[in-house]
């Protein structure tokens, strides 16, 4: 008697997992299953996003990262903003502190593009550090690309 409560308790939690995965997986177009405090410009909002939502727009950022750290960081930035002393200062202290470990916390919508938001972990002289990061991604004929950024030293 008491092996086929068992039994039944285990039938029904793995039904319950099997429900909920489910759900989860038809909900895969929404990359956000519950976010609280705030929105996605805030540093100290919060979301537990959906495991099988797509990576296409969180792809071209991790390149983008990398993107910084090499001898093309002035060509791209150059694409995105006219603004010289920005994408100068900004590429130097890439350089000084790089990005060597990002995680994405929150994604969100601004106007027509993606925003991303990332606590992103640095590299450099005195030891590492974590900031926000946060970059703006855009679907251009049918290819994602970053059309902005902004980030905290």
């Amino acid at each position: 008697m008491i092996r086929m409560r068992k039994t039944i308790v285990s039938i029904l939690a793995i039904s319950l997992c099997s429900a909920a995965l489910a759900v989860i997986y038809a909900l895969r177009h929404n990359p956000v299953l519950v976010g609280f405090g705030g929105d996605v410009h805030s540093h100290h909002s919060q979301q537990i996003l959906n495991p099988f939502r797509s990576r296409l727009p969180e792809n071209v950022a991790k390149d983008f990262f990398e993107v910084l750290r090499g001898p093309d960081c002035e060509t791209t930035l150059g694409k995105m903003e006219r603004n010289l002393q920005r994408i100068t200062a900004t590429c130097s202290e890439e350089r000084k502190y790089p990005v060597m470990k990002s995680k994405i916390e929150a994604i969100g919508h601004d106007n027509d593009r993606i925003l991303l938001r990332y606590e992103v972990y640095r590299g450099g002289p005195q030891g590492g550090s974590k900031s926000p990061f946060w970059v703006w991604i855009s679907n251009l004929d049918g290819q994602w690309v970053v059309t902005g950024y902004e980030t905290w030293y």
